[in-house]
Protein backbone atom coordinates (compact mmCIF):
# COMPACT_ATOMS: atom_id res chain seq x y z
CA UNK A 1 0.00 0.00 0.00
CA UNK A 2 2.83 2.38 0.83
CA UNK A 3 4.07 2.21 -2.79
CA UNK A 4 1.16 4.35 -4.00
CA UNK A 5 2.48 7.39 -2.13
CA UNK A 6 5.12 9.66 -3.71
CA UNK A 7 8.66 9.89 -2.35
CA UNK A 8 8.40 6.56 -0.47
CA UNK A 9 11.87 5.55 -1.67
CA UNK A 10 13.59 8.78 -0.55
CA UNK A 11 15.62 9.10 2.61
CA UNK A 12 14.88 11.92 5.06
CA UNK A 13 17.74 13.97 3.57
CA UNK A 14 16.51 13.43 0.01
CA UNK A 15 12.94 14.31 0.94
CA UNK A 16 14.19 17.53 2.56
CA UNK A 17 16.14 18.34 -0.60
CA UNK A 18 13.14 17.94 -2.87
CA UNK A 19 10.86 19.97 -0.59
CA UNK A 20 13.31 22.59 0.61
CA UNK A 21 12.81 26.25 -0.21
CA UNK A 22 15.49 26.89 -2.83
CA UNK A 23 15.95 28.39 -6.25
CA UNK A 24 18.44 27.59 -9.01
CA UNK A 25 21.33 28.75 -6.81
CA UNK A 26 22.26 25.21 -5.80
CA UNK A 27 25.01 26.47 -3.51
CA UNK A 28 22.23 27.38 -1.07
CA UNK A 29 21.16 23.75 -0.70
CA UNK A 30 21.96 21.59 2.29
CA UNK A 31 25.55 20.42 2.66
CA UNK A 32 25.44 17.86 -0.15
CA UNK A 33 29.10 16.98 0.27
CA UNK A 34 28.22 15.33 3.57
CA UNK A 35 24.96 13.81 2.36
CA UNK A 36 24.86 10.48 0.53
CA UNK A 37 22.18 10.91 -2.14
CA UNK A 38 21.12 7.36 -2.92
CA UNK A 39 18.04 8.28 -4.92
CA UNK A 40 16.54 5.15 -6.46
CA UNK A 41 13.63 6.53 -8.41
CA UNK A 42 13.81 4.71 -11.75
CA UNK A 43 13.98 0.92 -11.86
CA UNK A 44 14.47 -1.18 -14.99
CA UNK A 45 12.24 -3.97 -13.79
CA UNK A 46 9.81 -4.82 -11.02
CA UNK A 47 10.76 -8.50 -11.16
CA UNK A 48 12.21 -10.16 -8.09
CA UNK A 49 15.83 -10.82 -8.98
CA UNK A 50 15.40 -14.33 -7.50
CA UNK A 51 12.20 -15.12 -9.41
CA UNK A 52 13.40 -18.18 -11.28
CA UNK A 53 10.06 -18.64 -13.04
CA UNK A 54 11.03 -15.65 -15.20
CA UNK A 55 14.49 -16.97 -15.97
CA UNK A 56 13.65 -17.62 -19.62
CA UNK A 57 12.30 -14.10 -20.16
CA UNK A 58 14.79 -12.24 -22.39
CA UNK A 59 13.82 -8.81 -21.05
CA UNK A 60 13.99 -10.05 -17.48
CA UNK A 61 17.50 -11.42 -17.90
CA UNK A 62 18.65 -8.29 -19.76
CA UNK A 63 17.28 -5.84 -17.20
CA UNK A 64 18.81 -7.70 -14.29
CA UNK A 65 22.27 -7.45 -15.83
CA UNK A 66 22.04 -3.65 -15.97
CA UNK A 67 24.24 -2.33 -13.17
CA UNK A 68 24.49 1.42 -13.68
CA UNK A 69 26.23 3.48 -11.00
CA UNK A 70 24.59 6.91 -10.91
CA UNK A 71 25.10 9.50 -8.17
CA UNK A 72 24.85 13.21 -7.46
CA UNK A 73 28.18 15.05 -7.49
CA UNK A 74 29.37 18.39 -6.19
CA UNK A 75 32.47 19.89 -7.79
CA UNK A 76 34.69 18.54 -5.02
CA UNK A 77 33.22 15.05 -5.26
CA UNK A 78 33.80 15.03 -9.00
CA UNK A 79 37.38 16.27 -8.73
CA UNK A 80 38.16 13.44 -6.33
CA UNK A 81 37.03 10.75 -8.76
CA UNK A 82 39.71 8.60 -10.39
CA UNK A 83 39.74 9.52 -14.07
CA UNK A 84 42.18 7.84 -16.47
CA UNK A 85 43.69 9.11 -19.72
CA UNK A 86 41.90 6.49 -21.83
CA UNK A 87 38.42 7.26 -20.46
CA UNK A 88 35.70 8.43 -22.81
CA UNK A 89 33.83 11.27 -21.10
CA UNK A 90 30.58 12.91 -22.18
CA UNK A 91 28.59 15.64 -20.47
CA UNK A 92 25.22 17.18 -21.26
CA UNK A 93 23.81 20.56 -20.25
CA UNK A 94 20.44 22.06 -20.97
CA UNK A 95 21.94 25.55 -21.12
CA UNK A 96 18.73 27.51 -21.82
CA UNK A 97 20.46 30.06 -24.08
CA UNK A 98 24.14 29.57 -24.73
CA UNK A 99 24.60 33.27 -25.35
CA UNK A 100 23.33 34.04 -21.84
CA UNK A 101 25.22 31.25 -20.08
CA UNK A 102 28.36 30.71 -22.19
CA UNK A 103 30.78 32.40 -19.78
CA UNK A 104 29.26 30.58 -16.83
CA UNK A 105 29.46 27.26 -18.68
CA UNK A 106 33.14 27.73 -19.51
CA UNK A 107 33.97 28.78 -15.97
CA UNK A 108 32.17 25.77 -14.55
CA UNK A 109 33.98 23.31 -16.83
CA UNK A 110 37.43 24.85 -16.63
CA UNK A 111 37.57 26.09 -13.05
CA UNK A 112 34.92 24.36 -10.96
CA UNK A 113 35.33 20.88 -12.46
CA UNK A 114 38.86 21.33 -13.83
CA UNK A 115 38.29 18.44 -16.23
CA UNK A 116 38.45 18.12 -20.02
CA UNK A 117 35.44 16.22 -21.35
CA UNK A 118 35.79 14.52 -24.71
CA UNK A 119 32.33 15.61 -25.84
CA UNK A 120 30.19 18.43 -24.47
CA UNK A 121 26.55 18.22 -25.55
CA UNK A 122 24.11 21.11 -25.22
CA UNK A 123 20.36 21.40 -25.63
CA UNK A 124 18.32 24.61 -25.82
CA UNK A 125 21.14 26.67 -27.30
CA UNK A 126 18.54 29.15 -28.60
CA UNK A 127 20.65 29.96 -31.66
CA UNK A 128 19.00 31.41 -34.75
CA UNK A 129 20.06 32.61 -38.19
CA UNK A 130 21.39 35.88 -36.77
CA UNK A 131 23.58 34.25 -34.08
CA UNK A 132 27.33 34.79 -34.42
CA UNK A 133 28.51 31.24 -33.76
CA UNK A 134 32.18 32.31 -33.70
CA UNK A 135 31.53 33.95 -30.33
CA UNK A 136 30.93 30.54 -28.75
CA UNK A 137 34.20 28.83 -29.61
CA UNK A 138 35.73 26.75 -26.80
CA UNK A 139 39.52 26.39 -27.19
CA UNK A 140 40.53 22.83 -28.00
CA UNK A 141 37.11 21.85 -29.36
CA UNK A 142 35.29 21.70 -32.68
CA UNK A 143 31.61 22.62 -32.69
CA UNK A 144 28.62 21.21 -34.60
CA UNK A 145 25.11 22.54 -34.14
CA UNK A 146 21.54 22.51 -35.45
CA UNK A 147 19.34 25.51 -34.79
CA UNK A 148 15.63 26.13 -34.73
CA UNK A 149 14.73 28.25 -37.72
CA UNK A 150 11.02 28.92 -37.30
CA UNK A 151 10.89 30.43 -33.80
CA UNK A 152 12.81 31.21 -30.62
CA UNK A 153 14.24 28.47 -28.42
CA UNK A 154 15.39 24.90 -28.96
CA UNK A 155 18.57 24.01 -30.79
CA UNK A 156 21.35 21.53 -30.02
CA UNK A 157 25.14 21.57 -30.21
CA UNK A 158 28.14 19.28 -29.76
CA UNK A 159 31.68 20.26 -28.81
CA UNK A 160 34.16 17.51 -29.74
CA UNK A 161 37.67 17.65 -28.31
CA UNK A 162 40.23 17.98 -31.08
CA UNK A 163 42.24 15.02 -29.84
CA UNK A 164 39.48 12.78 -31.25
CA UNK A 165 38.83 12.08 -34.91
CA UNK A 166 35.19 12.43 -35.87
CA UNK A 167 32.78 12.99 -38.71
CA UNK A 168 29.30 14.47 -38.74
CA UNK A 169 26.56 11.89 -39.39
CA UNK A 170 24.19 13.72 -41.71
CA UNK A 171 21.51 11.00 -41.60
CA UNK A 172 21.30 11.48 -37.84
CA UNK A 173 21.12 15.29 -37.96
CA UNK A 174 17.45 16.21 -37.96
CA UNK A 175 15.23 19.21 -37.33
CA UNK A 176 11.44 18.83 -37.26
CA UNK A 177 9.46 22.04 -36.81
CA UNK A 178 7.56 22.23 -33.53
CA UNK A 179 8.98 18.87 -32.47
CA UNK A 180 12.72 18.28 -32.10
CA UNK A 181 16.32 18.89 -33.13
CA UNK A 182 19.08 16.29 -33.20
CA UNK A 183 22.81 16.57 -34.01
CA UNK A 184 25.11 13.53 -34.29
CA UNK A 185 28.78 12.72 -34.86
CA UNK A 186 30.76 9.50 -35.17
CA UNK A 187 33.90 9.32 -33.05
CA UNK A 188 36.62 7.32 -34.82
CA UNK A 189 39.29 5.23 -33.10
CA UNK A 190 42.02 2.92 -34.27
CA UNK A 191 41.87 0.53 -31.34
CA UNK A 192 38.10 -0.02 -31.00
CA UNK A 193 34.85 0.32 -32.91
CA UNK A 194 33.50 3.77 -33.54
CA UNK A 195 31.10 5.58 -31.23
CA UNK A 196 28.06 7.65 -32.18
CA UNK A 197 27.25 10.61 -29.92
CA UNK A 198 23.97 12.44 -30.46
CA UNK A 199 22.29 15.33 -28.72
CA UNK A 200 18.53 15.62 -29.01
CA UNK A 201 16.06 18.18 -27.72
CA UNK A 202 12.31 17.53 -27.82
CA UNK A 203 10.07 20.57 -27.59
CA UNK A 204 7.83 20.43 -24.54
CA UNK A 205 4.28 19.45 -25.49
CA UNK A 206 5.22 18.03 -28.89
CA UNK A 207 4.31 14.50 -29.95
CA UNK A 208 6.17 11.77 -28.08
CA UNK A 209 5.26 9.40 -30.94
CA UNK A 210 7.19 11.63 -33.36
CA UNK A 211 10.21 11.45 -31.09
CA UNK A 212 9.94 7.68 -30.72
CA UNK A 213 9.55 7.14 -34.49
CA UNK A 214 12.54 9.39 -35.20
CA UNK A 215 14.82 7.56 -32.77
CA UNK A 216 13.71 4.16 -34.08
CA UNK A 217 14.40 5.17 -37.68
CA UNK A 218 17.81 6.60 -36.80
CA UNK A 219 19.19 3.90 -34.55
CA UNK A 220 17.43 0.68 -35.56
CA UNK A 221 20.31 -0.73 -37.57
CA UNK A 222 23.26 0.94 -35.87
CA UNK A 223 26.02 -1.46 -34.80
CA UNK A 224 28.16 1.21 -33.14
CA UNK A 225 28.28 2.08 -29.48
CA UNK A 226 25.74 4.87 -29.02
CA UNK A 227 25.38 7.71 -26.53
CA UNK A 228 22.12 9.62 -27.04
CA UNK A 229 22.11 12.69 -24.79
CA UNK A 230 19.56 15.39 -24.31
CA UNK A 231 16.53 16.93 -22.69
CA UNK A 232 13.62 14.94 -24.06
CA UNK A 233 11.01 16.54 -21.79
CA UNK A 234 9.79 13.07 -20.84
CA UNK A 235 9.76 12.40 -17.12
CA UNK A 236 11.00 8.83 -16.75
CA UNK A 237 9.65 8.74 -13.22
CA UNK A 238 6.21 8.41 -14.84
CA UNK A 239 7.18 5.14 -16.50
CA UNK A 240 4.76 3.04 -14.45
CA UNK A 241 1.66 5.23 -14.76
CA UNK A 242 1.93 7.06 -18.09
CA UNK A 243 1.42 5.01 -21.25
CA UNK A 244 3.29 7.33 -23.62
CA UNK A 245 6.38 7.33 -21.37
CA UNK A 246 6.23 3.55 -21.05
CA UNK A 247 5.89 3.11 -24.83
CA UNK A 248 8.82 5.45 -25.44
CA UNK A 249 11.09 3.60 -23.03
CA UNK A 250 10.03 0.20 -24.35
CA UNK A 251 10.96 1.35 -27.86
CA UNK A 252 14.42 2.42 -26.69
CA UNK A 253 14.86 -0.83 -24.79
CA UNK A 254 14.13 -2.69 -28.01
CA UNK A 255 17.02 -0.79 -29.62
CA UNK A 256 19.30 -1.74 -26.75
CA UNK A 257 19.40 1.85 -25.46
CA UNK A 258 19.07 2.26 -21.71
CA UNK A 259 18.94 5.40 -19.55
CA UNK A 260 22.15 5.89 -17.61
CA UNK A 261 20.60 8.51 -15.30
CA UNK A 262 18.02 7.30 -12.78
CA UNK A 263 17.48 10.33 -10.51
CA UNK A 264 15.78 13.72 -10.88
CA UNK A 265 17.65 16.26 -13.03
CA UNK A 266 15.28 19.21 -12.70
CA UNK A 267 14.15 20.05 -9.18
CA UNK A 268 11.86 22.91 -8.21
CA UNK A 269 10.14 23.80 -4.96
CA UNK A 270 7.28 21.47 -5.81
CA UNK A 271 8.52 18.91 -8.35
CA UNK A 272 11.42 16.61 -9.10
CA UNK A 273 11.55 15.24 -12.64
CA UNK A 274 13.95 13.08 -14.61
CA UNK A 275 13.94 14.66 -18.08
CA UNK A 276 17.67 15.00 -18.92
CA UNK A 277 19.46 11.78 -19.71
CA UNK A 278 22.10 9.83 -21.59
CA UNK A 279 20.77 6.70 -23.31
CA UNK A 280 23.36 4.14 -24.31
CA UNK A 281 23.96 0.54 -25.35
CA UNK A 282 27.24 0.63 -23.38
CA UNK A 283 26.41 -0.98 -20.04
CA UNK A 284 29.63 -2.47 -18.73
CA UNK A 285 30.58 -2.24 -15.08
CA UNK A 286 33.35 0.30 -15.72
CA UNK A 287 30.82 2.93 -16.81
CA UNK A 288 30.24 5.69 -14.28
CA UNK A 289 27.39 8.16 -14.60
CA UNK A 290 26.27 11.07 -12.53
CA UNK A 291 24.38 14.30 -12.04
CA UNK A 292 26.37 17.44 -11.33
CA UNK A 293 25.02 19.97 -8.84
CA UNK A 294 25.47 23.31 -10.60
CA UNK A 295 23.65 26.53 -11.39
CA UNK A 296 24.47 26.95 -15.09
CA UNK A 297 20.71 26.71 -15.71
CA UNK A 298 17.63 25.31 -13.97
CA UNK A 299 18.57 21.81 -15.18
CA UNK A 300 21.35 19.75 -13.64
CA UNK A 301 24.12 18.53 -15.92
CA UNK A 302 24.50 14.79 -16.52
CA UNK A 303 27.63 12.89 -17.50
CA UNK A 304 29.08 9.47 -18.27
CA UNK A 305 32.69 8.32 -18.07
CA UNK A 306 33.60 4.99 -19.64
CA UNK A 307 36.84 3.05 -19.10
CA UNK A 308 37.25 2.63 -22.85
CA UNK A 309 41.02 2.87 -23.27
CA UNK A 310 40.45 4.99 -26.36
CA UNK A 311 43.26 6.10 -28.64
CA UNK A 312 43.68 9.80 -29.32
CA UNK A 313 45.34 11.83 -32.02
CA UNK A 314 48.85 12.95 -31.26
CA UNK A 315 49.37 16.63 -30.57
CA UNK A 316 51.05 17.35 -33.91
CA UNK A 317 48.02 15.96 -35.75
CA UNK A 318 45.76 18.82 -34.75
CA UNK A 319 48.07 21.78 -34.13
Amino acid sequence: MVDVFPFTDLSDEEFALVNSNFDTNFNSWMDLENCDLNLKTFQYTDHDSFDYENDIDIDYNCFNTVNIKCSYFTENHFKNKNKAKGDLSIIHFNCRSLSANFAHLQSYLNLDLDYIFDVITLSETWFNTSSNIDLYHIPGYDMCHIDRSDKRGGGVALYIHNSIKYSKVDKLCIAINDALECISVELKFENRRNIIVSCLYRQQGSSIDTLTDTIEQCFRYKRSDVYLCGDLNINLLNYQNQGSTRDFLDALFSLGLFPLIDRPTRITRHTASLIDNIFSNVLHSDLECGILINDVSDHLAVFSISKSNISRKKLNEYI
